[in-house]
């Protein structure tokens, strides 16, 4: 929940807190897993990606945690990674090209609607 309105629902937030927390701006973000099959070759544990121009702020090298995040724990053959896409209203990003759930959201999306 996020926090201004977690603040708005606490029956006992002083009014200085309630001012504070309704200037607080949020946003969303949407974490995307990517598996396939080639062998776990990368012993980096994340990438950060400070260009505007990549969707995503981080990748996570989300097989090398633990092997049973691949099929069958078998990383000789399998890799996975997680991927963090934020979006807000100074920021927007879409979901398109996540197959047929980040088409559906994007719309969402572009109709106002805020994901929790």
């Amino acid at each position: 929940m996020p926090l201004d309105l977690l603040v708005q629902r606490t029956v006992d937030s002083p009014d200085e807190i309630r001012r504070a927390a309704g200037t607080l701006v949020h946003n969303t973000v949407h974490v995307v897993g990517v598996g396939y099959e080639a062998p776990l070759v990368d012993d980096r544990s994340w990438l950060y990606f400070a260009d505007p121009e990549v969707p995503f702020y981080r990748a996570t090298n989300f097989a090398k945690y633990s092997p049973a995040n691949v099929p069958g724990s078998d990383t000789g053959r399998y890799s996975s990674w997680m991927c963090e896409v934020s979006s807000s209203d100074t920021r927007p990003r879409t979901t398109d090209g996540l197959g047929e759930g980040g088409r559906r959201r994007s719309a969402e999306h572009r109709r106002g609607h805020r994901p929790s």
